[in-house]
Order: structure tokens, then C-alpha cells, then sequence
């Protein structure tokens, strides 16, 4: 279970504040088969509002996604996963034609570089089609996404946690020059997280971490080539069934 908030800066084009919250049930098998599956609610509030004039909306998410990962000789492991998810919008005038749903495929391959060291390395591609393809808004793209993870363990149950993205997205809506809109975005992230009863004993076996993160997004369209950066503060737990 976990829940987190994270807040952008203060500009129109990135200013959001993020909240999820994650529930989630993972299951090992005795053939070291791995199976993990998850829900997660999240709200996306942005700033709708310049110069009298409503220019993004709010979206309310919500995500499902199924993992099965394989133990391999040398502790490596591979696996693929499986997610949708449904994005629906408020707060701007006609925002039942940007709902939209996504569907991820990804497939990974990890394996530990020290005793306290772990890589992984994933590819997906991500499908999204909006509800009103012909609106000249909609949001149907198609995003290759190449990503790697890099968690170091560090004494009194802390971790530091890197993670890297690069995606090339192309958008189905087309620009005055009639070439779609091509994005492609690098993201970068770096994580601390603390086992909650190293900060003191009563907290148990909750999780807090923080995370910042910088993007930047280059297009074809002059309007989305974006810098930003966000931080984030989360908290989770793991029950045993």
C-alpha cells in the first residue's frame, strides 16, 4: 500500500500538484515464478487558469497492472507486465472528449551488480487512444519508452534509488503543417527512502521516502518543449498475508 504527493513548479505550462494512492497484492512461488498485481487512484490537479481563459483541465486516474517476473541462475530475473489505464478530465469545457485509456506493455530484464546493488533494465510501449478521435485536442499517441533502474542498500534499511527514462511519443493529432507532433522526452529521477522505525521505533514498518525528478521534452510543436522538475514525498507499508 502506498501514497504519495508530489508538486511541479510554479509556471503555467507544468504547474500540478500529484496524489496517488497504490494497493497492491505479490505472491512467490516455490518455481521462484513471481506474480504482482495492483490498483492505483491518482489526481492530477494543474493550473487551468491564464489570463481569464481556461487552458488545461484536472484529470482523475485510474490504473491497473499485472507483473509476473522469473528467478534465473546468477539471481538474474526477467518478466514482462501489463497495464490500463483510464484517464478522465474535468474542469475544462468539453473534458469528456480528452478521456482517454492507455495500454503498456513492457518486458524487463534485471540483475544484482554488488550484494547491495540491483539493476534493471525495460522497454514498453504505451498506446493511448482518446474518446473523440476526431477532436482536435484529443490525446491518442504512441510512446516507446526505454528505462533503467538502479537501487543502492544502505545501512539502518535505507535506499537510494536512480531511475532514468528516454521516450519517443507520436501524437495521432496533426500540426498546421500537417505532420504529427513528435515528442521526445529524457527523465531523471533520484529516490531516498528510510524504514520508518529507524526515525522511531513505533513507526514500524512503514516506508517514507522523497524523490525528485527533472524532465525535458523536446517537439516539432513549439508549445510542448518542456523543462521541468518535481519532488515528491511518499509513504507505504507491505503487509504479509
Amino acid at each position: 500500500m502506498n501514497f504519495s504527493f508530489k508538486d511541479g513548479p510554479d509556471t503555467v505550462s507544468i504547474d500540478n500538484k500529484y496524489q496517488s494512492a497504490q494497493f497492491g497484492l505479490e505472491h512467490d512461488f516455490d518455481s521462484d515464478t513471481n506474480i504482482n498485481a495492483d490498483i492505483q487512484r491518482a489526481s492530477l490537479d494543474r493550473h487551468n487558469v491564464k489570463h481569464q481563459k481556461t487552458i488545461a483541465s484536472d484529470i482523475s486516474i485510474t490504473a491497473y497492472n499485472l507483473e509476473i517476473s522469473e528467478k534465473l541462475r546468477h539471481n538474474f530475473q526477467t518478466g514482462g507486465s501489463r497495464g490500463r489505464s483510464e484517464n478522465r478530465h474535468s474542469n475544462i469545457d468539453n473534458a469528456e472528449n480528452l478521456d482517454a485509456n492507455t495500454l503498456t506493455n513492457s518486458l524487463f530484464l534485471g540483475m544484482p551488480l554488488s550484494p547491495t546493488t540491483y539493476t534493471r533494465l525495460t522497454v514498453s510501449n504505451a498506446k493511448t487512444r482518446a474518446k473523440e478521435q476526431d477532436d482536435p485536442k484529443n490525446l491518442s499517441r504512441n510512446s516507446d519508452i526505454i528505462s533503467a533502474l538502479l537501487v543502492k542498500v544502505l545501512p539502518r534499511e535505507q535506499r537510494l534509488i536512480l531511475t532514468a527514462s528516454f521516450s519517443d511519443t507520436i501524437h495521432h493529432k496533426k500540426l498546421i503543417n500537417l505532420k504529427e507532433q513528435q515528442d521526445e522526452t529524457d527523465r531523471y529521477t533520484f529516490s531516498y527512502t528510510i524504514k520508518g522505525r529507524e526515525l522511531w521505533q513505533p513507526l514500524g514498518e512503514l516506508v517514507f521516502g522523497i524523490d525528485t525528478s527533472y524532465s525535458k521534452t523536446d517537439s516539432n510543436q513549439k508549445s510542448a518543449r518542456v523543462h521541468s522538475r518535481t519532488t515528491g514525498l511518499s509513504l507505504s507499508r507491505k503487509f504479509d498475508l
